[in-house]
């Protein structure tokens, strides 16, 4: 998502909607919810190696489906919808470990637009908070189906 203008990336607890958010540095991500911004920190090898593996196995399950597979860096929209699209009205994304859409409508070129059947988080003790309560509570607001936590601390 490159563009002209804001280069500078919006720190926690400022207000954000998607037009800014389209206007950072390619490669700059956060997430924003209720319009606040959630800085996200780089995953850890354990994570990264987690969130691969079940990507591999949802996409090798879902294969022929009509569910799809979504790893990160996907934009999930959770509150909007493609007709009533507005860049500067969007205040809520985030962008989940795994996503699962089975609703071909919900696929756009932004990213996942309303809520996924499915999201996995694998948490960090540095996210635990945010997935544990803010984004738990966005995604049943939201109606996701089902969301999974995986924290790879007890992985052994």
């Amino acid at each position: 998502m490159s563009g002209a203008g804001n280069n500078k990336q919006k720190k926690n607890g400022q207000q954000m909607t998607y037009r800014e958010y389209s206007k950072t540095k390619e490669g700059e991500l956060c997430e924003v919810l209720n319009g606040y911004v959630i800085n996200m920190p780089s995953p850890s090898r354990d994570q990264q190696h987690i969130s691969m593996q079940l990507s591999i196995k949802f996409a090798l399950y879902l294969r022929g489906k009509k569910c799809e597979a979504f790893t990160t860096p996907t934009n999930v929209f959770l509150f909007e919808n493609t007709k009533e699209w507005d860049d500067d009205k969007v205040k809520n994304w985030v962008i989940p470990d795994l996503s699962v859409v089975c609703e071909p409508n919900k696929r756009d070129i932004k990213g996942i637009v309303g809520a996924p059947d499915l999201i996995v988080e694998v948490t960090s003790p540095l996210t635990a908070k945010v997935d544990y309560q803010q984004k738990r509570s966005s995604y049943q607001k939201a109606g996701v189906k089902e969301y999974w936590i995986i924290e790879p601390t007890y992985q052994k």
